[in-house]
């Protein structure tokens, strides 16, 4: 993090940005992966509240910082006992933010294999917390709120 710079500084999107590589920065700003330096923090947490999440919690670390999200706390009542709670929860989250989007989506997003995601999501729906309406291409889910 850069010297003098705050987490408040962080959350307010003030621009301050010291790449660790500069070449691979200009590289990234170049082929459009980079909007412009030192905004990507207050972006993230624009779009974390805007997925109706809590406020993340960013901490300074060594060299760094640390960001911890959120999901809602609601879905733990839900979970069963043998499935990682976090992933159950961005599971979750992520079917109420897009009741359309796909189990390989989900996967490449949480970064595990498509049967994971497929066997926590069948776990979720003999649970009752969750809904297939229509075939899988074309159809939705319906999560419900218990």
């Amino acid at each position: 993090m850069p010297t003098g710079f705050t987490i408040q500084d962080l959350y307010a999107g003030k621009e301050k940005s010291s790449p660790r590589n500069l070449k691979i920065a200009e590289i990234f700003k170049e082929v459009g992966l980079i909007e412009k330096y030192g905004s990507g923090v207050k972006r993230a947490v624009e779009e974390i509240l805007s997925s109706d999440l809590p406020k993340p919690e960013i901490t300074k670390i060594s060299g760094g910082i640390n960001v911890n999200i959120f999901g809602n706390s609601n879905v733990l009542e839900n979970v069963p006992e043998n499935v990682p709670e976090n992933r159950m929860r961005i599971i979750f989250d992520l079917i109420k933010n897009n009741k359309k989007i796909t189990v390989s989506v989900i996967a490449k997003k949480i970064s595990v294999n498509e049967k994971t995601v497929k066997r926590d999501i069948a776990k979720l729906k003999q649970r009752g917390i969750l809904k297939r309406i229509g075939p899988d291409k074309g159809g939705y889910w319906e999560v419900v709120e218990k």
